[in-house]
C-alpha cells in the first residue's frame, strides 16, 4: 500500500490517533510522501534514453542531451523537432559520437564530425550530387582542402588545386598564386577553416539569432582544439559572386553587384 493508506491504517500509531480529524491529517501527509516517491521512481525509470522514451518523457531526454552535450536535432536550425526515438538512439551512442568512430573516423575534432552535427541541427550540408555547386556546403581550410558531405553522410574530399588558387600573403610578399583561401597571412597554415553554404539558409543572418548561435556553437565545440573557425559564407546557386562559380567572368551579363543574396556569418 502507499503511505496515504498506511498512515490511516490501524497498524500505524495508537488508536487515539485515528479519529476523523487525525485521519484527514494522515491522508494529507501520506499524499505528499506518495507523490514524492512517485517522482523519485519516475526519475529512476527515465534516467536513461530507453526509459525516457518508454514513458514518453521528452524533457528527460533533453536533460540527458544537455549532460552529453548533444542537443536535440531539427529539420531546421531554428527548431528542435527530432523524434524521441531517433534522439534516444543518438544519446545511447554518445561516447562513440564524441570519440573516433572505428569505421569512418568521425568524432570531435574531425571534418566528418562537424558536418554530421550541422546536418543533425538542420543545416543544409549534404550535397545531392554533381554538379557540386547547387546545394549543400563546402568545408574549406586555409590551404585549399575542400570537403563535402555526400547524400547518406559520406565524407568526400573534392576539388582540384587549380579551382582554388587565390590565396595570398597579406603582407604582400606572395600575391594570388598559392592554393587555398586567404584566411591568414601565413603561407602554410592548415588549421584555419570556414564553411560555404551553396543554398540559402533563410534563418541564418549575421545578427544575434538562434541559427547563428547554433552554427557557431557546433563549429567551436566540434572543431579540433588547435583549429580556428573563421566563419561561414552563404552563396546560393542563384547568387553569383566574383570567383564563384569559378567560370564567372567580369562583366558577365545579368550580374547585379551587391544584390545577389550572398552574405557572410561572423564566427562570434
Amino acid at each position: 500500500m502507499g503511505y496515504e493508506q498506511f498512515l490511516q491504517s490501524m497498524v500505524f500509531g495508537p488508536d487515539w490517533s485515528h479519529g476523523p480529524w487525525w485521519q484527514k491529517f494522515w491522508a494529507s501527509i501520506g499524499k505528499v510522501i506518495d507523490s514524492q516517491n512517485l517522482l523519485m521512481e519516475t526519475a529512476y525509470r527515465v534516467r536513461n534514453p530507453g526509459g525516457a522514451v518508454a514513458l514518453g518523457y521528452s524533457d528527460a531526454l533533453d536533460r540527458q542531451g544537455d549532460d552529453r552535450m548533444l542537443p536535440r536535432g531539427g529539420t531546421d536550425p531554428t527548431v528542435s523537432d527530432e523524434s524521441n526515438a531517433t534522439y534516444a538512439a543518438r544519446l545511447k551512442n554518445a561516447w562513440l559520437t564524441w570519440g573516433q568512430d572505428p569505421d569512418d573516423g568521425a568524432g570531435a575534432g574531425s571534418v566528418l564530425g562537424i558536418l554530421r552535427q550541422l546536418k543533425i541541427a538542420g543545416f543544409p550540408v549534404e550535397m545531392s550530387g554533381p554538379p557540386y555547386w547547387t546545394d549543400g556546403c563546402f568545408l574549406v581550410n586555409h590551404v585549399g582542402k575542400i570537403y563535402i558531405l555526400l547524400s547518406g553522410g559520406v565524407l568526400d574530399p573534392v576539388g582540384t588545386p587549380s579551382v582554388c588558387i587565390n590565396r595570398k600573403s597579406l603582407d604582400g610578399t606572395v600575391s594570388g598564386t598559392l592554393t587555398g583561401w586567404t584566411l591568414d597571412a601565413r603561407d602554410q597554415f592548415y588549421s584555419k577553416w570556414m564553411l560555404v553554404f551553396l543554398e540559402d539558409v533563410a534563418s541564418l543572418t549575421n545578427v544575434e539569432c538562434p541559427a547563428r548561435s547554433r552554427l557557431n556553437g557546433i563549429c567551436k565545440r566540434w572543431k579540433s582544439g588547435s583549429a580556428q573557425y573563421c566563419g561561414a559564407a552563404i552563396v546560393p546557386s542563384t547568387a553569383i559572386v566574383w570567383g564563384y562559380p569559378y567560370t564567372t567572368e567580369w562583366g558577365q551579363a545579368d550580374l547585379n553587384w551587391g544584390t545577389n543574396g550572398a552574405r557572410f556569418i561572423d564566427p562570434e
